[in-house]
């Protein structure tokens, strides 16, 4: 039987993905180059394949991934959330060039994933009204942060759970409230990216494109690498979802 369009690229993405992991783990490449084969190529090919998708892929990416890539990575970084072994130069002491590229593209991965693979009742792609209210969110959100670095830049312990907690758990909460109906189609989609989103945690901290140095309340262990049980909760399981339901939220019609 032919595969259609979709089911082949389901396909070729996940055998991209184990050719991918085989290679970065047998010739131990840099983070930066990982950041390309797991992240930058898929999101390429996708939007190359459904090019209907693309305005309000990018339109919704790029200022959430520039967002993250400054105010997110910082913050996280200063109160040692996470550390990154980078291959650009770094600047203002804990933002690397790096996460210019690697947050947007994470974004637009996730973001395209969901549209082109899970989103199905979608008419239309148009931008909802309620975008400006997501510019207005991060425009906020920014304004806070740079507070923040004119009083000191204070250093918050268990910053993980403390800090990004909230922005993660609330839209997957609020979706639950206002459109319950959304919750199977969000679980379906943390779902398809836990091993995944695991396989590519385990691999960057064995090759420690990235180690954890903070706070955290309690680890668990994979292949002799420990995972802070808030990165599990928090960008492996619900890291997709959160971001779907920003989407939805603020860029879609919530159907």
């Amino acid at each position: 039987m032919e595969l259609g369009k979709k089911q082949l690229d389901i396909v070729i993405l996940i055998l991209f993905f184990l050719v991918v992991s085989i290679s970065v783990w047998i010739f131990k490449l840099n983070a930066l180059t990982t950041t390309f084969l797991y992240l930058v190529i898929p999101s390429a090919y996708l939007l190359f394949r459904y090019p209907k998708f693309r305005k309000r892929t990018l339109v919704f990416a790029l200022p959430t991934g520039i967002f993250l890539s400054i105010v997110i990575h910082y913050v996280g970084e200063a109160n040692s959330v996470w550390s990154n072994n980078t291959q650009l130069p770094r600047i203002f002491t804990y933002l690397p060039l790096d996460s210019f590229i690697w947050y947007p593209a994470w974004v637009i991965a996730i973001t395209a994933i969901y549209q082109i693979f899970l989103d199905f009742k979608h008419r239309d792609q148009k931008i909802s009204k309620n975008y400006k209210w997501l510019i207005i969110i991060l425009f906020g959100f920014f304004s806070a942060f740079i507070v923040w670095l004119l009083i000191g830049s204070p250093r918050i312990e268990y910053g993980y759970a403390r800090l990004f907690a909230l922005p993660i758990i609330f839209p997957v909460v609020y979706i639950l409230i206002r459109k319950p109906i959304l919750i199977p189609r969000l679980f379906k989609f943390s779902l398809a990216l836990l091993v995944f989103v695991l396989v590519y945690e385990i691999v960057a901290l064995r090759l420690q494109h990235w180690t954890f140095p903070g706070e955290y309340s309690s680890l668990i262990y994979f292949f002799g690498v420990g995972v802070p049980i808030e990165e599990l909760i928090l960008w492996v399981v619900l890291g997709g979802a959160s971001l779907a339901a920003y989407f939805e939220t603020f860029m879609d019609d919530l159907k």
